[in-house]
């Protein structure tokens, strides 16, 4: 592998053959130089040798072995010293290499006025004078290029002032080599720099003085007489324009004072010399590719007019990156390992994938400053389309500076999930976006709306705009066979022979009502029915999407032969109600659907701060309607559906004459039936899709749940736990696990300490592991400190989400603790031996609103035990009366009076088995009376008569 430059010249029959390392003729063209090839061992070689030599020794090899020798210079201190010496040379021409100076135009005036003493002082010297293309004042440059171009894009500033110039000065006069002025005392990036050097592009890059000390030039400056620059005796030492140059202070490297404050320490001739080039070569090809999908898409608009299929996507061509960029698949995937990742968060991989899919045509990647701008203020890109929902890329401060984004760079886009390379962006601006207008303009600005809280709580402080190029699709592993791109559901649609059909958007699971819906919608509109539910993120606390799909396989077989089609559609929604029916409906437009059903409240995230809903009911649709024609989907209205048990069938609200009875089951009913075991309907739900939703969310007396008990050291919190794992285990029927403070402490936290922090973590560990117990159906016993109300609040939101939450407040008092602490730990604490300690140098947040609290300072076990089997008594009797009532009721139509006497015996069947089993909202009120250890098998005895009187 051999480094490598090219003069300008004739170079066709340049031969190679046997040839490694050395010189290589050119063609017969007197005016072609030699072409020169160095391996790296050679290339090593000459630098052991050279290191050891003078820097007149290195001049003088370099003169008579390098053809195309120039001088490179900005007429600092070394490089006068190298001019110097060169002048001195016993040589047949004393000067026999030529001078480079690129004049940015933004130099020092004492390195001008330097820049004519050297002219005078060396007379036999050529110097070649570059400077920024097409200009030849500062002022003409700032009206080209813009004011201060030097701070808004650095990297562009050294392009057009130093990169373009040096190239064009290399071209022109067919530079080889070069000699610098650069030497390692100079620090930074310096520090290891060898003699000789072969860039990126095979320029060979001489440093003859590198070797040499800041104090070596300057003794031979004053003792040879050698022409500087004032700027010296002023505290400079490295001089370059007048904008990144300031004196510096004793002690510090000579190129401190260069770009101060700032981590770059090199201008773009030092850097890579091709990178700031590959970018415009990129903008090039990116623009050529432009123009190439504009073709394509008035050639695929022509498709469409021949097509079955209605309306072309949104802004008149589908963006399927993945299709796209197949051609260019393995040089995508090789350069994405070699450039800085940014790991992608679950919702960011669900925007991505709909990016490279074409999902959210027109959208190439995620929006730059100015598109996000205009979407928040006017709900349209800055191409004029249409598009509701900003589509962002989130960074920290720390991601920007540690994979240094910026523009103009590339960075690889992975999966967290499997660390697989999906896509590659290219920056095209970072930006601090403002929030609160978002926030406003976008959801209504009510900080509890979800989306708002993830604005502020979750996603980071900058945005990164710029276009992506695909790599592959994003791993997932259930439902493949229905989780079609736009292009492939488009092709589904094609085959199948549908030329019009309604998308039927969803997050919850279907019953028998949304199946009549969406077969109305369809006849009325002569169309067939694509089921698209949403399987990325959706609301907290919605149903789980596997047990959703599943339920909508179920109902598929209960549409008209051939009718539906189900797909999954990837899609982080931000239930943002009207912007976010508007982007829903471009959605479906690009995956070809002709009609969309809008429902009432559509994507509404529930009640606000002020107890009311986010959105007014038809919101939404008003807002589709609005923008139909642009849109090019037709909206069809969600109408209520209501049941008519005389006809057995269901009517639009709007259909059903007063008087006529009707019956209908609440989302809240529906899910209390679920949570109580208690029938649904077939006039609601099919049987099939009963089964699959009591499959995935039994009645609550099967379910998992965790008692969490909270409160100080000592407090008696620990006898409780145990206490309570004793009787459950004794009662069986459920695996019982317990999480004592101390365990949990040494088993899954010992490396954290007691900071605030630190003890949060511990408190999302313990509700992490109680949370995959609880949705086993386990009992879990957690008994942390758990001082902070924010930790005990995010415990139960991340247990609840799979069972019952009991937070159980042990009130007894910190003096009552103390006093009865047998093993001295506080003392200890109030000595100052234990830092950190709850009650003694760190706070306790007494919980506000528990579901029970119990001071065992005050409280006898006795009293506890009445209490709690009161309470059962009372909750069995009127769970027996319920059961009845609701029997009666929902068959009150059937009249056969053995009808109703099996119902209730079904009922008083159901309560017996809740009575052996204990209802598991008040399992831990049934237990709480051993707190103490050594209890008398009396207590015992009392307790088990008190039970048992209780559930005869």
């Amino acid at each position: 592998m051999s480094s490598r430059c090219s003069t300008i010249g004739d170079m066709d029959d340049i031969s190679v053959h046997d040839t490694e390392s050395g010189y290589v003729s050119g063609s017969g063209s007197e005016s072609s130089l030699p072409e020169i090839h160095f391996t790296k061992p050679h290339l090593a070689f000459l630098n052991r040798q050279l290191q050891f030599l003078e820097p007149q020794d290195i001049l003088r090899w370099c003169i008579t072995s390098l053809p195309g020798l120039f001088q490179t210079t900005a007429f600092g201190l070394t490089g006068l010293v190298t001019l110097d010496m060169l002048s001195k040379m016993k040589l047949p021409r004393p000067q026999m290499v030529d001078l480079i100076f690129l004049d940015t135009l933004h130099h020092f005036s004492e390195t001008l006025a330097l820049v004519d003493r050297v002219r005078s002082k060396y007379s036999l010297v050529n110097l070649h004078v570059y400077k920024p293309d097409g200009v030849d004042t500062a002022e003409e440059f700032a009206q080209k290029h813009g004011e201060r171009l030097w701070q808004t894009n650095d990297e562009l500033y050294d392009w057009v002032a130093k990169v373009e110039p040096a190239q064009r000065a290399y071209r022109e006069l067919q530079v080889a080599a070069v000699l610098t002025g650069r030497r390692r005392s100079q620090g930074g990036k310096r520090g290891d720099l060898d003699v000789i050097e072969v860039d990126e592009a095979g320029l060979i890059k001489v440093n003859p003085l590198a070797n040499w000390s800041f104090q070596q030039v300057q003794d031979y400056v004053k003792e040879n007489e050698v022409p500087y620059n004032e700027l010296l005796d002023r505290g400079y030492k490295s001089i370059g324009d007048w904008h990144s140059t300031q004196a510096i202070k004793a002690g510090e490297d000579e190129r401190a004072g260069r770009w101060k404050g700032q981590a770059k320490t090199e201008c773009g001739i030092h850097n890579p010399r091709s990178k700031f080039a590959q970018y415009l070569k990129e903008q090039e090809r990116k623009k050529k590719e432009e123009a190439l999908q504009k073709a394509l898409a008035q050639l695929e608009s022509l498709v469409y007019k021949d097509s079955k299929m209605a309306n072309p996507p949104h802004g008149g061509v589908l963006k399927d990156l993945l299709a796209r960029d197949a051609s260019k698949h393995k040089e995508l995937e090789q350069e994405a390992e070699r450039l800085p990742a940014i790991v992608l968060t679950e919702r960011q991989l669900c925007d991505l994938e709909l990016i490279i899919s074409g999902g959210f045509s027109p959208l190439e990647g995620f929006m730059n400053e100015k598109d996000y701008n205009e979407v928040v203020e006017n709900l349209r890109l800055t191409d004029g389309n249409l598009f509701s929902m900003p589509i962002c890329l989130d960074v920290s401060q720390a991601a920007i500076d540690e994979l240094g984004l910026k523009p103009g760079a590339r960075a690889t886009l992975r999966d967290f999930r499997d660390d697989r390379n999906l896509a590659i962006l290219t920056v095209d601006d970072v930006y601090k976006p403002n929030k609160p207008k978002e926030a406003k303009e976008v959801f209504g600005g009510d900080e509890e709306h979800p989306a708002i809280k993830y604005l502020y709580k979750t996603a980071k402080e900058y945005y990164l705009g710029g276009k992506v190029e695909a790599i592959s699709r994003l791993n997932h592993y259930d439902y493949v066979a229905l989780r079609y791109t736009p292009a492939e559901l488009r092709t589904h649609f094609d085959k199948l022979g549908w030329s019009r059909v309604v998308a039927f958007q969803t997050r919850n699971p279907m019953h028998r009502a949304h199946r009549e819906l969406t077969v109305r919608a369809a006849r009325s509109r002569q169309a067939n029915v694509l089921i698209h539910p949403v399987v990325g993120l959706t609301k907290p606390g919605d149903i789980d999407h596997f047990t959703r799909v599943r339920v909508y396989q179920a109902l598929l077989p209960r549409y008209p032969n051939g009718m539906a089609v189900l797909g999954l559609l990837p899609l982080a929604m931000r239930m943002g109600g009207p912007r976010e029916a508007i982007w829903h409906a471009i959605i479906r437009k690009n995956h070809g659907a002709t009609h969309f059903i809008v429902g009432r409240d559509h994507a509404g995230p529930g009640k606000n701060s002020k107890g009311v809903d986010f959105y007014g009911p038809y919101d939404a649709q008003y807002a589709v309607e609005k923008y139909r024609t642009e849109l090019g989907i037709e909206v069809v209205p969600f109408q209520q559906m209501i049941y008519l048990p005389d006809s057995d069938e269901y009517k639009p609200d709007d259909e059903v004459r007063d008087g006529v009875r009707t019956l209908n089951i609440s989302g809240t009913e529906l899910r209390s039936r679920l949570r109580t075991g208690k029938d649904i309907p077939e006039w609601f739900s099919y049987p099939e899709v009963v089964r699959v939703l009591r499959e995935s969310h039994p009645p609550k007396f099967k379910q998992g749940f965790t008692v969490f008990l909270t409160g100080y050291h000592n407090s008696g919190k620990e006898a409780v736990a145990r206490a309570l794992d004793v009787t459950l285990n004794q009662q069986g029927g459920r695996s019982v696990s317990l999480l004592l403070g101390e365990t949990v402490r040494s088993e899954l936290s010992s490396e954290l300490g007691f900071s605030h922090a630190d003890r949060s973590t511990n408190i999302q560990r313990i509700a992490f592991v109680a949370a995959e117990l609880t949705k086993a159906g386990a009992a879990v016993i957690a008994a942390p400190i758990a001082p902070f109300h924010n930790s005990r609040q995010a415990a139960r939101e991340t247990v609840s989400q799979y069972g019952s939450f009991y937070l159980v407040h042990i009130a007894t008092s910190l003096q009552y603790s103390e006093k009865t602490d047998k093993k001295g730990v506080y003392a200890k604490a109030r000595n100052g031996e234990i830092k950190g300690f709850t009650g003694v140098d760190d706070p306790y947040e007494v919980p506000e609103k528990p579901d029970l609290k119990v001071d065992l300072e005050t409280t006898t076990f006795r009293s506890l035990l009445r209490q709690s089997s009161q309470f059962a008594a009372y909750n069995f009797r009127e769970y027996a009366r319920r059961r009845a009532r609701d029997a009666f009721r929902e068959h009150r139509a059937e009249q056969e009076e053995g009808k109703v006497k099996e119902l209730l015996q079904k009922g008083v069947k159901e309560l017996q088995v809740m009575k052996r089993q204990t209802v598991v909202s008040q399992f831990f009120q049934l237990d709480r009376l051993v707190v103490e250890g050594g209890k008398s098998g009396k207590q015992t005895g009392d307790r088990n008569d008190i039970i048992r009187q209780t559930t005869e």
